[in-house]
């Protein structure tokens, strides 16, 4: 099949919650700024991650979902998506090597990035690690020689990124293409950029705080509180007539829903 010749990887975790979505984001809209085509992939029926990909990339989103769909449907469907594509950015969800039980790769990250042939840039919740974080990249790297780990990326690691990425190096671990600042650094940035926090309680009837310049409406479990959710009409329309304005909507998880 010539179109499984199209430039790929797969963004892949440790974990759940290692920051591989946001590193796929960012890189599909990194590829697109450089002009490229970018064709982007969700494993699973998940509906919220693909919205994002698909607003990163330019083009739809497809998911990818190999405990359903099986080898040969899931290339066909690579393919299809890929086609006119100039390069691959596969997304996925849990750890790299998490899957339906102890004793088979069944429904995991690594079972698709074989069936695909795609390297593997393996993202690490690197808070709180020193030179365990390069075990701990050893061991994945190992753990199955037919998967193949082309790169990492330590996530949350504070102070001193440039010395990480020589650590990596140094500890014969594989290339670090680089380093994302925790979510304190993060938001100590965003504050030396002139954000002000205002939060507000969904649950306490309160609605977007007057003044608002932009709206982010985290991660949860809504559907616990679908009745107060859905009696909250003054929110409903405050939200829609934000969207209406273009004022900037994040939402992630829950709070997409």
């Amino acid at each position: 099949m010539a179109v499984m010749r199209v430039p790929r990887l797969v963004v892949a975790g440790t974990e759940s919650g290692a920051g591989k979505t946001t590193v796929a984001l960012g890189l599909m809209r990194a590829l697109r700024r450089r002009g490229l085509r970018v064709q982007s992939f969700k494993v699973g029926p998940d509906y919220i991650d693909p919205a994002y990909h698909t607003t990163a990339a330019g083009r739809p989103s497809r998911n990818l979902d190999g405990w359903m769909c099986g080898e040969d449907l899931v290339r066909a469907l690579f393919a299809r998506a890929a086609g006119a594509a100039d390069v691959a950015v596969i997304g996925w969800v849990m750890g790299l090597f998490d899957s339906a039980g102890p004793a088979t790769d069944s429904g995991s990250t690594a079972e698709v990035a074989r069936w695909l042939d795609a390297p593997v840039i393996l993202v690490v919740d690197a808070s709180g690690m020193a030179r365990i974080a390069a075990a701990m990249v050893r061991g994945y790297a190992t753990f199955d020689p037919r998967v193949r780990i082309a790169g990492v990326v330590f996530n949350r690691v504070g102070r001193w990124p440039t010395r990480w990425r020589r650590r990596s190096t140094s500890a014969g671990c594989w290339p670090s293409p680089g380093t994302r600042p925790s979510t304190s650094t993060t938001k100590t940035g965003l504050a030396a950029l002139g954000v002000e926090w205002a939060p507000f309680s969904l649950l306490a009837g309160e609605s977007i705080p007057a003044g608002s310049d932009a709206l982010y409406l985290g991660g949860g479990f809504p559907e616990v509180y679908r009745a107060e959710h859905a009696a909250h009409d003054r929110l409903r329309a405050d939200v829609e007539a934000a969207h209406r304005s273009g004022m900037p909507i994040y939402a992630e998880c829950g709070g997409l829903m």
